[in-house]
């Protein structure tokens, strides 16, 4: 769940940085929808077949596992950018401002200027908003699959749907 927050938070710096943020409703979608989903489908792994002798990690400050964490924050951190920056480099990029509206690429253009929106509307109509919300949507089921630990203790997470059944 750290790194729920920690993928989250890369996410919201970097809109930031452009002045923009994710909207009320991609927030949502994140919380209810993917976060939720994986919060309750990670702890039905079931046991391994057999027990083993040696014992779980005791405690979460040891070299292989925040080697580990710190690893998989800066791949997150190195995609989102990458995203981030590679929209700014296509040919059908424009560049945002508050006052446009980038993504409305229909002719009613007039239309959308003249219906009651506030600026906020228009922050979260980006093409950095949208590469980076999928990017990182995508990131929190990766991290969730990653660290989702598997033998000696517990059975791969593709188990969980044998149960189901």
């Amino acid at each position: 769940m750290a790194l729920y927050s920690i993928i989250q938070y890369i996410s919201v710096t970097l809109l930031y940085s452009i002045l923009s943020n994710l909207g009320d409703f991609q927030f949502l979608f994140i919380d209810i929808a993917i976060i939720l989903l994986i919060v309750f489908t990670m702890s039905l792994n079931p046991a391994w077949k057999e027990l083993v002798s040696r014992r779980p990690p005791s405690g979460l400050i040891s070299g292989p596992l925040l080697f580990s964490v710190l690893t998989q924050i800066l791949i997150c951190l190195g995609f989102q950018t990458i995203a981030f920056l590679w929209v700014r480099h296509q040919a059908w990029y424009h560049i945002w401002t508050p006052e446009s509206d980038a993504c409305n690429s229909s002719t009613h253009a007039n239309f959308s200027l003249k219906h009651n929106s506030s600026e906020d509307d228009h922050n979260i109509k980006n093409y950095e908003n949208t590469s980076l919300f999928y990017v990182s949507s995508f990131q929190y089921l990766i991290v969730a699959i990653v660290f989702s630990k598997g033998k000696p203790f517990r059975q791969p997470s593709y188990k969980n749907c044998e149960d189901l059944y």
